[in-house]
């Protein structure tokens, strides 16, 4: 019987990202385009901010694209949530989409 995890490459308008890991089967990615993540700082911050709520497993920021791909469990958190959490730091999310 399989462990219930599948390998995950997300596309985005930038490109194809290849997850590191494995996601579990259930749960969501979310890809958004944020404007205001201009340093390392900026790009740590959001990843912490993501991946300090209930239910996200990965957050992946890529500031010169300015898109980031959260992988979560719906169960536990909403795409509503995420995006207010981003929005909240002060960033400007400009559209985002699911997959």
């Amino acid at each position: 019987m399989g462990s219930g995890l599948i390998n995950l490459l997300i596309k985005t308008d930038t490109g194809f990202y290849p997850l590191k890991g494995a996601m579990a089967v259930g749960s969501e990615n979310l890809v958004l385009r944020i404007e205001g993540i201009r340093s390392e700082d900026d790009r740590l911050e959001v990843k912490r901010i993501l991946e300090g709520i209930e239910g996200v497993s990965w957050a992946c920021v890529d500031a010169t694209a300015g898109t980031v791909v959260v992988i979560f469990d719906p169960d536990h958190t909403s795409q509503d949530e995420l995006i207010n959490a981003v929005m909240e730091a002060g960033y400007a999310v400009k559209r985002f989409f699911n997959g």
